[in-house]
Parts: structure tokens; sequence; C-alpha cells
């Protein structure tokens, strides 16, 4: 080896010498024919400085040479590429030729290689590389972990070849070789990456995680006993949610710094950003209370009656408005059909008693439209009975019937309220209904003005029914007085009870009269009309149940409910 090492430097300064003794000739060359040159001979003031000039266009050729190799090789080496595709001009680059030198890529040495062998290996270990690089974050007890694709990440194994390759030029060119001490042929393959292109990946990446906040919101939790008829519930609150979001630069920082040092593998643990809801539990548990309640009972409801109003306050019990939110009894319950398990009870149907599917729903609206008024809520649609009934004040009902009738009620306040229903339909008889919502700081009562009560003019019809007895009669429609009745709406104090201000008149209601009917048996005069003027109470009292279910009034129009 020594001896090698003795002959190239030997070799090296006999070429230094004949170099320089070349350079010296040109001048003297052209002072001994001066005719061969237009131009005046050269001073032996400005040898030095031509010298330099030369010197300084033979670098300049070479270090274009060497630009143009690192470029035309730079260009064919694109990622992943299979070995045949790394290719160079064959004019520059014998890709046969052997490496002499003592070059190394990373640990392993290339000396003895071609240059076509050297494209294999690079590729081989550039495609290892890429395929098994990784990096990722750790978020809400999860690794989400992103590879050399989605991060746009390729290798420096294009330089390295071109730079290879311009040691290739030098070595057909007799160049000679670089020596092991400068150790400038020890190439390492590195990740390189876009910043921009990470920022994208992991923007994307942690977009999907980011939750939006989650106020607080009003739940029910409902009881409900078919067996003992009975139902209830009670406000409950869902806790409120923060919001997440993980700023993706920071992280991406993170991930070029990795990138650069290699560091495959790597999780980092991202700052987590905490939104807050705009409500929170405690906040809506403070602004939340009881508006208002109402009761009414049905003691001497038979069994089917006090089941269909049990079934009903299920359908109620539990409902949540949010602001603005339109609510119907009717869409809420559907139709009341024997098939959907409504049992028969007495309602009205052309002004007169029959058994329905469904008697005595109404007793639940109507309990229902005395909270809704104290509450305050927004009424879309409300009917009242064809004549008073006795569960509530007379003006003070909601008839309902499959179809129409219905009774809509909305929220006019910026936050939810909740129906709850409290139905005892066999013990106690009693249902109660209770809203809440926002605080009130006063309450609100309902009274009632009956402004006419008047007999009908004309006389009760009169209809041939063979299967009576003959001579026999009986009135099957009651007649019904008109009446029509103010309701004012009242305000007090909540803390003094002091009424607010006057009382204020908030609707009328005129119950049309009903003539009734005489039915009669065959060869008998009909009876007289009756001229006692009938009062609401004691027509109530005269039914086998008090909540009619549906009602078409005197002249046979639309059925307005009952219950």
């Amino acid at each position: 080896m020594d001896g090698d090492n003795r002959n190239r430097n030997t070799e090296r300064e006999a070429r230094v010498r004949r170099i320089n003794r070349q350079q010296e000739a040109e001048p003297r060359r052209s002072r001994r024919n001066p005719e061969r040159s237009s131009r005046p001979a050269p001073k032996e003031d400005n040898s030095i400085e031509l010298k330099q000039k030369k010197l300084l266009i033979q670098i300049g050729a070479i270090a274009a040479a060497v630009i143009l190799v690192f470029v035309l090789a730079f260009s064919l080496f694109g990622g992943k590429k299979d070995p045949s595709e790394i290719t160079v001009d064959p004019n520059k680059v014998d890709l046969d030729k052997v490496v002499e030198e003592t070059v190394y890529i990373d640990q392993t040495p290339i000396s003895g290689m071609t240059l076509r062998q050297i494209q294999e290996l690079i590729s081989d270990r550039e495609q290892h590389m890429l395929g098994t690089f990784r990096l990722g974050y750790s978020a809400f007890e999860q690794e989400y972990f992103l590879d050399a694709q989605a991060l746009g990440i390729t290798t420096n194994a294009e330089e390295i070849f071109a730079k290879l390759a311009e040691q290739g030029v030098k070595a057909a060119d007799e160049a000679e070789p670089i020596s092991e001490e400068e150790q400038k042929y020890t190439f390492r393959l590195q990740y390189r990456a876009d910043s921009a292109a990470v920022l994208s990946a992991l923007t994307t990446s942690t977009a999907a995680l980011d939750t939006e906040p989650v106020n607080a919101q009003v739940d029910v939790i409902r009881s409900s006993d078919e067996d003992n008829l009975q139902e209830s519930g009670k406000v409950d609150f869902k806790e409120s949610i923060p919001g997440t979001h993980i700023d993706p630069q920071p992280l991406a920082d993170l991930f070029m710094l990795a990138i650069e040092n290699g560091d495959n593998g790597k999780v980092f643990v991202p700052e987590i950003e905490y939104i807050e809801p705009e409500i929170s539990s405690e906040e809506l548990s403070a602004s939340f209370s009881k508006m208002a309640s109402y009761s009414t009972t049905f003691k001497d409801s038979n069994a089917n009656r006090r089941y269909n109003v049990w079934k009903m306050a299920g359908f109620v019990n539990g409902v949540i408005l949010q602001p603005g939110e339109v609510w119907s009894i009717n869409e809420a319950a559907g139709p009341r059909y024997e098939k959907y398990g409504w049992k028969e009870a007495a309602g009205i149907t052309d002004g007169a008693y029959s058994e329905q599917f469904g008697g005595g729903i109404c007793q639940v609206s109507s309990t229902l439209y005395n909270a809704v008024l104290r509450a305050e809520l927004t009424i879309e649609k409300r009917s009242h009975h064809s004549w008073p009934v006795a569960y509530v004040p007379i003006g003070l009902d909601a008839t309902i019937s499959t179809g129409s009738p219905d009774f809509i009620i909305s929220n006019p306040y910026d936050i939810p309220v909740v129906l709850l229903v409290n139905c005892d339909a066999k013990y106690d008889k009693k249902i109660t209904v209770s809203i809440y919502g926002p605080e009130m700081d006063y309450t609100v009562d309902f009274k009632t003005n009956i402004v006419t009560d008047e007999a009908p003019s004309q006389p009760a019809a009169t209809k041939l029914d063979p299967s009576l007895s003959p001579g026999t009669s009986k009135m099957t429609k009651e007649r019904k007085n008109r009446i029509v009745v103010e309701v004012y709406k009242i305000k007090y104090d909540k803390d003094t009870g002091e009424q607010i201000g006057p009382r204020e008149l908030h609707h009328t209601d005129t119950y049309r009269a009903q003539i009734g009917e005489i039915s009669y048996g065959p060869s008998a005069t009909p009876t007289a009309t009756p001229t006692e003027k009938p009062t609401p109470t004691k027509t109530e009292e005269k039914t086998p149940d008090p909540t009619p279910t549906e009602n078409e009034g005197e002249n046979g129009g639309e059925p307005d409910i009952a219950g």
C-alpha cells in the first residue's frame, strides 16, 4: 500500500511539473514567432496575470461540467424508483465503472462496486427507509401515526447518486482518486420533507379530533307503571362538555425536527386546547325552576277511562321544548285506535254520549292547557268542547280528537322548557301537569265570568225509534244552553302574593246551544220539550262519564273532542 501511495505521489508530481512546463512554454513560443500574431507580444510583466486568467478559465470549465452531471443525475433519481430507472448519460458516466476509491454509504463500503450496483443499493435503502418511517402523536388516550407518504417525505438519495456520478466522471477522465483521509465520499441517506406539506397533513389529521363544546342540557328521568297506572318524572341535567382543539403548527415543528434527525417512530404529546361551552350545567340548573302546575281529578271515572288518561299522560310526560320549538299533542300521541292500545270509554258523537276508543283523553289536554296558560307558553292552536266539562272551569278546557281538533303549543323562551306529568289513575285518580323553565318572579291565575247563559229558542228535535215500546219516549240528546264566558288573566307577585296591575281579558269562549233530541216509540205522541233551564253542572252529572271523547256539536259539524 505504501509503495502504491509513493507511486501515486510521484505520478502526481510529474503531472504537475508537466502542466507547469506547458504553461511556461506558451509565451516563449509567442516571442519566437511574432509574425503568427497580429497582436504585440505580451510583456514579461504580464505573464503572471495571463497564467491566472487561464487557470480561472480551466477551473470554471471543470465546475460547469460537474454541475451539468449533478443536474442530470438528480433529475433521474425520483423517490422510490426501480434501480433500472436510475440512469445517467452513458456519455458522461459509465454505469459499469467500478468505484475504486474508499466510499461509504452510511456504514456500508461501496468500493469495488459498479455505479449500477450502487443504484440498486441506494434504491433498496430508500424504499426501506420510506416504507418503515412514521411519526405519531398521542391525544385522548390514543396514538395517531402518519407515514412517509402522508407527510410527503423523500430522501437525499438523488443527491448522493449525483455526487457518485460526479466521481465517476473524474475517474473516466483519469482524475486521481480521493484519499480516504478526506472522507469526502462518506454519504448518509437522510430524510427530506417540506414544512408546508407536513403542516397540511397534520392539520387534516388533528382537525378530525377537534370537537365542538356542548352546552349543558335538560333531561327528564321518567317512571311509568302500567299495572298500577302510574306516570311520573323529574328534571335532570346533562353535564356540559368542553370542546377540544389541537394546534397543528407546534406539532409540525416537532415533526420537522424529528425528520431531520431521522427519529423514526417517535411519538409526541401535543398541547390540547379546551373550549368552554356557553352554558354550564351549574348555570342552567340555577336558571331553571318550576314555572307553573295544574291538577285535575277523575274519581268517578271507570277503569277504561282511567287507563286512557294514564296512557295519554305518558305522551306528555318528559316533553322538552327547545326555544322556538312547536309541539302538537296529536302528533305526539298518534291516532286513538284499538290497535294502538286505546280502550273504549264515554265520548260525544253528534251531540250524544257513546263509547269511543280513547275516551277521557281531553282531561289530559285540558289539564295541560291550564298549566301552559300559567307558564305563559305560546298557544298555537286550541279548541274548547261543544259544551262545558266538569273537571276544569268553563272556558278553560281544550278538546282534541284524532286528526282534529288539536292542541299545539310552542316555547317562547330562550332556554328549554319541560313538561312533567304525575298521574295516579288507580288510587288517587289525579293528574298534575308541571312546567319547568326560566324562573318567573310572578304567578299567573285565571278567572272566568259568564256573560250569557240562555236556553235554546227552538224545541227539541224528534225521532222515531222502533225499538222503543209504543207510547214511550226518551231524551236521547240533551239540551244545552248557549253560554258565553270571558276568561281573565291575573298576575300576582311571587313573594308577597299581591296582585300586579288590573286583570286582563285573555279570551272569550262561546258554547253553542244544543236543542236536544227526543226519540219516541211507534204510535206515540212525542213528549213536550222541557222548559226548565239546564245548567252545565247538571248536564255533566247526568252523563255516565263526565269526560266526552269526541263531539260533533248540535248540528253534526266537525267533531270536537271530549274526554
